[in-house]
């Protein structure tokens, strides 16, 4: 009996290691940026529309996105148009330019990372 449980145990275990999430474990939940820029309440939210948006440090950001096998793509990057401080406005572009770089996507227990195609990463955490 133990070992009928251990092994149903350990195929429980891989069987959601292996799992991809779905665009809808994501859809319309707003995601605060934790590292790199935590500091400026950068966000994003991912809609099933295929589209983005979120605040960007200063202003408020949206553009087309495509996820697909753990990849992710992003399209030209619109904003509203509002000055900020100097250091909010080169996080801002900094984040943007990290943005339209992406590569790979992950979510698991409320954490999105997001890597760039030269590996940064941008770490996420659901914003309840």
């Amino acid at each position: 009996m133990k070992k009928v449980l251990l092994v149903w145990f350990m195929g429980v275990i891989m069987i959601s290691c292996g799992k991809k999430f779905s665009i809808d474990d994501i859809a319309g939940k707003e995601f605060k940026l934790t590292n790199p820029l935590g500091e400026y309440n950068i966000t994003i939210t991912i809609e099933k529309d295929g589209s983005m948006n979120g605040f960007s440090g200063v202003n408020r950001y949206f553009g087309p996105v495509e996820i697909k096998d753990g990849k992710i793509t992003t399209g030209n990057i619109a904003g509203t148009m509002m000055a900020g401080s100097e250091e909010s406005m080169r996080a801002e572009g900094e984040y943007k330019n990290l943005l339209s770089q992406v590569d790979a996507i992950e979510y698991k227990s409320g954490k999105l990372t997001i890597t760039t195609n030269n590996g940064e990463k941008l770490e996420f955490q659901e914003n309840n």
